[in-house]
């Protein structure tokens, strides 16, 4: 799961180990929070000790937010 951390940095962060359920959600809402439509004024959501953006803004246009997985079976890409 990709989403762009905007604040302490402007920094990618791709996940796919989560410290509980609880983790996992928060993970889960940063990356499909678009701003200001998905929090309203607020464009940023609270992930992991910093602030994040949809994973859309992480991602290689190209890819269209879905990273890159390195699997040797399939990456789903759904647009």
């Amino acid at each position: 799961i990709a989403y762009k951390q905007i604040i302490p940095e402007l920094k990618n962060q791709i996940i796919n180990k989560y410290n509980d359920k609880n983790d996992l959600i928060n993970v889960l809402l940063a990356t499909c929070n678009i701003p200001f439509y998905f929090n309203g004024f607020d464009p940023f959501i609270k992930v992991r000790d910093s602030y994040g953006i949809d994973g859309f803004f992480a991602i290689d246009k190209d890819r269209f937010g879905c990273p890159e997985t390195n699997s040797p079976i399939y990456d789903i890409l759904i647009t």
